[in-house]
């Protein structure tokens, strides 16, 4: 038997691996074992980083005014 029991959060859905011998303490928390949390995809991980700074480049930047024309010659 494993020393270490997976668990997962009844109200925030956190996980880790609670110790077998105090599971009861942490079940009466909200805490269920649980099968392991799924491996991320590290493509999810990367687009979800790179919409993340976009968001922050977004807020940080001001938008661009268009430059005044000038008077036509004609």
């Amino acid at each position: 038997m494993s020393d270490h029991t997976w668990v997962r959060h009844a109200v925030h859905g956190g996980y880790w691996q609670c110790p077998t011998e105090v599971l009861d303490e942490y079940r009466a928390k909200g805490w269920e074992p649980s099968d392991p949390p799924e491996e991320p995809n590290p493509a999810v991980a990367e687009m979800l980083a790179a919409r993340e700074a976009a968001a922050k480049t977004a807020e940080t930047t001001k938008p661009t005014k268009a430059a005044p024309r000038g008077k036509s010659e004609e």
